[in-house]
């Protein structure tokens, strides 16, 4: 039997587990998709529209990226510094300004893939509880009045 060629289309179970071990530990679905030996972006999203159970898997996989990026995040500062004294006065300024677009890249997703964790807002009053609506009674609210 020849072996088959190109791209794998099938699911199969092993392949969604590796396609999520990846997404877990922060890589990009488009970098996982590259390798001949992976199925293609398009592939992988004909599955989520068609398989629940990858769906799910799928999902858990990429909050967990958020909690990988953040480990990225902590290395991205002495990577800058690292990166700007191997290159001149005149560059160190631009290596620093791309290390910082990438942490702010990953701040920004990290805080819609968890943003009870990595969001910017903090609730402090109602432990994220729906607080009730003020009903307003048909009263001036301005303060002169």
């Amino acid at each position: 039997m020849p072996n088959p060629v190109g791209r794998p289309s099938d699911f199969t179970q092993e392949k969604a587990d590796e396609i999520c071990d990846l997404l877990a530990q922060g890589i990009s679905l488009r970098k996982v998709c590259i390798p001949e030996n992976m199925p293609s972006f398009q592939t992988v999203f004909s599955w989520l529209r068609t398989k629940k159970d990858f769906l799910e898997q799928y999902a858990r996989a990429k909050e967990e990226s958020a909690d990988a990026n953040n480990e990225l995040l902590l290395d991205l500062g002495d990577e800058a510094i690292a990166l700007s004294q191997q290159v001149d006065s005149k560059a160190s300024s631009a290596v620093v300004q791309a290390v910082k677009l990438k942490a702010d890249n990953l701040k920004w997703y990290m805080s819609k893939m968890k943003p009870k964790k990595y969001g910017d807002k903090l609730d402090v009053t109602s432990d994220g509880k729906a607080l009730p609506t003020p009903i307003y009674n048909g009263a001036s609210i301005d303060p002169k009045k």
